[in-house]
């Protein structure tokens, strides 16, 4: 059974928020309007998909953390969240957005992405508006190559492990 967040509380007396582990979705205008809160909002990594204008207009928000499994977020999903000043994607593959996901979010704040996801976030469709798209700094020190159409299958593996390219893998 899939989790769902909808505002049914007053959007002005949330001060701050944690959403649970068992969350998968959260749901239109979940939290939209929304002015008192405040600081970091972190989507856990349970979420996959985030619902139109569910923290639109969350004024006071300082910074977002996008968790490792959202795979969508709705039109102005963050619209009018003006205040954020750097966005953390924990998603190596870019979640799908649209043109409005963040309206009003100014396009030269970071964008903190995964060892190896720079140019995947580039070079994809919204999320490339942005021009302050950074790889992680825990990714100092780490070789990253990048290997176009590399496939690795089957995920789990059980005994073999299949590596295939377009590119020769020399090690």
């Amino acid at each position: 059974r899939e989790s769902y967040v909808y505002n049914e509380v007053n959007p002005s007396c949330i001060t701050s928020l944690t959403i649970g582990n068992s969350v998968a979705n959260i749901g239109i205008y979940a939290f939209a309007g929304c002015h008192g809160l405040s600081g970091n909002l972190t989507i856990p990594n349970s979420v996959r998909n985030i619902g139109n204008q569910a923290f639109f207009q969350c004024t006071q928000l300082n910074s977002l953390t996008i968790g490792s499994s959202v795979e969508n977020m709705s039109w102005n999903a963050f619209a009018g969240c003006n205040n954020i000043d750097t966005i953390y994607s924990l998603a190596t593959n870019p979640p799908t957005i649209t043109t409005l996901t963040f309206d009003g979010i100014a396009s030269s704040i970071p964008v903190v992405v995964p060892c190896g996801s720079v140019s995947a976030y580039k070079r994809t469709e919204y999320w490339n508006r942005f021009t302050n798209i950074q790889q992680d700094s825990d990714c100092a020190g780490v070789e990253v190559n990048e290997i176009a159409d590399l496939q690795i299958y089957p995920n789990p593996v059980d005994n073999i492990l299949n590596i295939t390219s377009s590119e020769t893998i020399y090690s």
